[in-house]
């Protein structure tokens, strides 16, 4: 079992992502997300932790709600390599401070690129990639804007259709952060 820190994605979000990923699954090293595990990872924890001690550590976060807006799509890790596909977001000093108070919990100084990951690349040829490139860039990027009231600790197995994601714990915002 693995464990991470998300938020969850509106519906209307998650749906349009996965019609932007219908575009790609003609190549077959593209793998789509499910529209049901969308979602936006503020720390990924990984197997070795105690959900119960993560818990602790984390409830004792307190942030305000915020809002977040959608912005271009990306890849990782670079133009050359593609491994994973995602959407972006407008800068906001809200999420980098709470995910800033996460990785401090967390004893973490790993960096972060806040994004949604919507399709994962396996093997593609070269010429796959270019094209890949121009239907990502070929799409008009709607933006969605929507409130961080809350966040959650996932465990994910890893199965044989695909990963399943359970929420452990929800953290909700507080009226007033410190």
């Amino acid at each position: 079992m693995r464990l991470f820190l998300a938020v969850q994605i509106p519906e209307e979000v998650k749906l349009y992502l996965s019609e932007i990923s219908k575009d790609l699954s003609g190549f077959k090293g593209i793998k789509r997300v499910h529209p049901e595990n969308i979602h936006l990872t503020l720390f990924f924890i990984g197997g070795s932790q105690n959900p119960e001690d993560i818990a602790k550590k984390v409830s004792e976060i307190k942030f305000k709600k915020f809002s977040l807006k959608t912005s271009s799509f990306g890849y990782f890790p670079s133009h050359d390599k593609i491994k994973v596909i995602w959407q972006g977001f407008e800068d906001s000093m809200d999420l980098f401070n709470l995910q800033k108070e996460i990785s401090s919990v967390l004893d973490s100084q790993e960096g972060y690129i806040p994004h949604i990951t919507f399709a994962r690349v396996n093997r593609i040829f070269p010429f796959e990639r270019k094209k890949i490139i121009e239907i990502l860039e070929s799409k008009v990027t709607k933006v969605f804007s929507f409130e961080v009231t809350n966040f959650q600790l996932y465990s994910s197995e890893l199965t044989d259709v695909g990963p399943i994601y359970r929420v452990i714990q929800t953290f909700k915002a507080s009226k007033h952060s410190q």
